[in-house]
Order: C-alpha cells, then sequence, then structure tokens
C-alpha cells in the first residue's frame, strides 16, 4: 500500500485544505504517515507540501519544505499545492528538482483541478498513467509566465481581465483617495464560471472527517478575497469569492464532533465576507449570513465550543454579536486585525476603516458580550510609517488592552503598491525598536486580561503538551483563547481531548496555572 507525508505551510486555511487533500488519499487508498516519516523507517511514496507565499519569509519556507520533503523521500511523487503554486509554480518545481526529485512532480495553484491533480499522481505511482517527467495541470507555468508580461495586467483564471496597474511594481504611488475599493475590480463571474471554479476548489475534494494532530479543528467555510489592501499579496493568489453552503458546514461539523473533537474553528480568507461575492461592504446583503451560519453551527449537538478564525472591523455587527451573547457554544473571543492605529497609514494600506471604527467594534463586542477576548495582528514598518504613526497604534492597543499581538514586520510583496513605496519604510533598526516596544507592552496587557480571571474556575480544552508546557502538568485552551496549564495527576494521556474545570490559581507571562477541579 502506497504512503504519503503531508506539510503546511500558512493559515488555517491553507491546514484545511492539506487534511481536505489528505481526506482525497485515504479514499485513494494511501496510508498517511507523520509529517517527517519518523513514524516510519520506509520513505513515503508520495509528498505534498502546501505552501504560502503571504510574506517573503513565507515564500522562502515553502520553498524549504519542498527541498527537505524531497530530500526525505527522494523517490516520491511530489504534488505542490497553494498560493506559492499560483503565484511562482516555476521555483517550487526548481526547488524540488535541485533537492533531488526523481519521481513525477505535480503542481496545482487555487483555480487548478486540485484534485484531478492529486488523481493523477497517484494513477502515475500505480503505474497507470502516462510516462512523463512533470504534469503540468491546465498549462499552469506557462500562464505564469504569460502574466509576467508587464503589461499592467493579470490574466483573470475565470475570464475577465483585472485592470491591476495601480498595484504593479513600477507605478507611481496613489494617493490614498486613488487607491481603488475591491468595487473597482472586476470580480464577477457567471453562473458556469463560479460553478467551475468552486468544483475545482471545493467540491472535487472531500469533506474532513477529522483534523490530524489537533484537538481544534478548522473547518474552511468561505475562500478568496478582493480586497486589495496595498500590502497584501492574497488578492493576486486567492481572487475569487466562493463560500460553503450552511447545511454542508453542519454536516462536517458533525462528523468532526463525531470523531472527538469538541471545538471547531470557522477560517476563511475574508470570513466576513461568507454569503457574498465580494469583500466590499455595499451591493445585496449576503445571503446566507456569517451569523446565520454561527448560529447553525453552535447548535450542533455535542459540540462545546465554535470560534470565528478572523473578521475585519466591519463585520461586527448587531446579527453577529446577538449570536455570540445568545449561544454559550460561541467563544467569547474574536481576533480583529488591527495593523495601523493611524489613520493616515490605515488609509495608505486601503485597509477600508479608521482607528475610530476599530474602537466602536470593540465597544460594541465589550457591551455584548462578558469579558471577551480581542487578539489582534499589526503589521510595524508599513511605507511611511512615523514615530507619531506608531505611537498612535500603541494608543490604540493600550485602550484596547488586547489578549493577544501577532506582531508582523512589513514585507514588501512585488506586484503590490507598497513594493513601489518600499524605500519609504523604515529602516530594520527602527522596525526592531518598534517591535520590541510593543511586544514589552503587549506582555503587560496580556497579564493584565489574564489576570481578570484569576479564582475563576474555567473550562479548558485539554491539548497536546509542547515544549513550553511544564514537565508534569496538562496544558490547554480556555473558551477565551488563555492557555492553561495544571498539574497532571493521572499517568498517560487520558484527558488529551477532554473539556475539564480548573480553578485558576496563578497569572504569568506564559498564561495562567491552576488545579483541574476534576481530578480532585
Amino acid at each position: 500500500m502506497h504512503r504519503f507525508v503531508a506539510t503546511t505551510i500558512g493559515c488555517k486555511v491553507n491546514q484545511y485544505d492539506t487534511e481536505s487533500v489528505s481526506a482525497l488519499l485515504g479514499r485513494l487508498g494511501l496510508d498517511r504517515l507523520s509529517a517527517d516519516g519518523s513514524d516510519s523507517v520506509t520513505p513515503a511514496d508520495l509528498v505534498v507540501v502546501n505552501t504560502c507565499c503571504v510574506t517573503a519569509a513565507a515564500a522562502a519556507k515553502s520553498r524549504r519544505a519542498v527541498r527537505r520533503a524531497v530530500k526525505r523521500h527522494p523517490n516520491a511523487g511530489v504534488v505542490i499545492l497553494g498560493c506559492s503554486v499560483t503565484r511562482n509554480a516555476e521555483a517550487l518545481r526548481r526547488a524540488a528538482l535541485q533537492a533531488g526529485a526523481t519521481g513525477p512532480i505535480y503542481l496545482a495553484g487555487h483555480d487548478e483541478d486540485v484534485a484531478a491533480c492529486v488523481r493523477d499522481c497517484v494513477a502515475r505511482l500505480a503505474g497507470d498513467a502516462e510516462e512523463q517527467r512533470t504534469e503540468q495541470p491546465s498549462g499552469l507555468l506557462e500562464r505564469h509566465r504569460s502574466g509576467a508580461s508587464g503589461r499592467g495586467e493579470t490574466p483573470s483564471p475565470a475570464g475577465p481581465v483585472v485592470d491591476d496597474r495601480w498595484m504593479r511594481a513600477g507605478s507611481s504611488p496613489l494617493r490614498h483617495d486613488q487607491v481603488p475599493s475591491a468595487a473597482g475590480v472586476s470580480t464577477s463571474m457567471t453562473p458556469s464560471e463560479r460553478a467551475r471554479v468552486k468544483g475545482n476548489i471545493a467540491s472535487a475534494l472531500p469533506s474532513i472527517r477529522s483534523f490530524a494532530g489537533h484537538q481544534r479543528a478548522f473547518v474552511k467555510v468561505q475562500d478568496g478575497c478582493d480586497a486589495l489592501c496595498s500590502y497584501c499579496i492574497v488578492p493576486y493568489v486567492r481572487r475569487r469569492l466562493w463560500w460553503r453552503p450552511i447545511a454542508e458546514v453542519v454536516r462536517e461539523v458533525e462528523t468532526l464532533v463525531g470523531h472527538g473533537h469538541r471545538e471547531v474553528v470557522l477560517c476563511g480568507v475574508f470570513l466576513g465576507a461568507y454569503g457574498r461575492e465580494t469583500t466590499a461592504a455595499q451591493g445585496r446583503p449576503p445571503s446566507p449570513t456569517l451569523p446565520e451560519l454561527l448560529a447553525n453551527v453552535a447548535a450542533v449537538d455535542g459540540l462545546w465550543r465554535v470560534r470565528l478564525s478572523s473578521l475585519h472591523p466591519g463585520d461586527v455587527t448587531d446579527e453577529l454579536l446577538a449570536v455570540l451573547a445568545d449561544r454559550p457554544t460561541v467563544a467569547p473571543h474574536l481576533h480583529l486585525p488591527l495593523q495601523s492605529g493611524s489613520a493616515r497609514i490605515l488609509r495608505r494600506m486601503n485597509r477600508r476603516y479608521g482607528p475610530d471604527d476599530f474602537l466602536s467594534a470593540v465597544d460594541m463586542l465589550r457591551r455584548a458580550v462578558d469579558r471577551p477576548a480581542i487578539t489582534t495582528d499589526v503589521l510595524v514598518g508599513f511605507p511611511g510609517e512615523t514615530d507619531s504613526d506608531f505611537d498612535r497604534t500603541l494608543q490604540v492597543a493600550r485602550e484596547v488592552g488586547f489578549a493577544r499581538t501577532h506582531i508582523f514586520r512589513f514585507s514588501p510583496r512585488p506586484g503590490t503598491a507598497a513594493w513601489a513605496w518600499r524605500s519609504d519604510a523604515p529602516t530594520g533598526e527602527v522596525v526592531n525598536g518598534r517591535c520590541g516596544q510593543l511586544a514589552d507592552l503587549q506582555r503587560r496587557w496580556a497579564r493584565n486580561f489574564r489576570a481578570r480571571f484569576l479564582g475563576d474556575t474555567v473550562e479548558v480544552l485539554v491539548e497536546q503538551g509542547n515544549a513550553a508546557t511544564p514537565p508534569g502538568c496538562h496544558r490547554g485552551l480556555t473558551d477565551r483563547y488563555l492557555e492553561v496549564t495544571f498539574p497532571r495527576t493521572e499517568p498517560g494521556e487520558g484527558l488529551i481531548g477532554q473539556v475539564v474545570p480548573v480553578r485558576v490559581t496563578e497569572v504569568s507571562d506564559a498564561g495562567l496555572r491552576g488545579d483541574c477541579q476534576f481530578l480532585q
């Protein structure tokens, strides 16, 4: 029987996609090994690498992952998927060849028929496919070469041509009011085109039954983004928006719960656009809506918690907050990317909200939900960011008191508007200093938030320990995404996957410590 390994670089959506591809491979009769193949002395017959290119570091990490997988399994077939394939398939193919790949190499980006690619590779391994060294589904590599012609237009996978000259390298930086919104970019599809895109990416791949190595299962409900933030490459690799029907999502969640997952995380590339064909707020009301989806998932029997992955501040509506407030299975936690607290920088980022809009969303959430956890992303060092702009970011962050902050350094991506502005970015020394300052303050704010639960008894979903878990302790997460450790009093790993009550007795920079009431 053939065996495979799968490696994922990037976001929760990518991780879900890998699980879906793995489910297809399981149906085709392949056994899954651990990602490094350490559970077997025999190399895998097939390696799958799902890639990311949201930053230059992620793109480089994707190429390293391909090389590492090939070196560990030099005779295996290679399937390379994801954003980096859509962006630069040839670089990944070269990485596989340079690492010594001797098996067939298949590449499929987001607009390719991923299921067909996987099936073709498996058939090849079984000796049923025509002999050839490298498969190129749907002329993938040729289309990438034609897309780099420099004409200022990007061929659209579903037909229409998108005028993206404003985002091309070498173009003159636009004033803030000249940066087009998503509504100014053609993303419309005919019904047949939409069916083709959804069929290629979603319908031909099976739903998942479990999520390997996770107690919290990620469930992709939406894909695609046309928001065109000036620093972001995602609209160029996941441009077309689509979503999954509520009934389909609910069935998958029921299956996951039946296989032992107590929490699911609903995720999407632009989750707030669920039910819409564009991220733009204007236009027809979405149908279905994200609050409707959330309410239906929250009602699944046996589910302990459903969590939303990431939302735009404009997605915090009265309807959504009503579901958060009324459904005890909905986590009192929202991830709201701030990126910057400067109105000027946010305009230049084309984020379509200002600091006041962000603070208004936070205020709405806090009025509706008791002690909600608010986590965020902050992008430091965007071109033109001054000390005054960064001070405004600190001011907003201080006012919110985030439970957790992911700090990112600006990474210029070729083809975006910000690429043309990269010479205006602060120096590395300045960026390092700002990141350190924000990190120091964030530790204080996060500790203050955690301290609000000292003495409380909280429910904890017990997860596998990691390198930071104290010896002799279990670790897990609360509904507010707070990490809790507590002494292990039973042998083995019997509590992993269970939800247990823990009385919080100590607050630290790392999280919370407590005593499990279930074990006393």
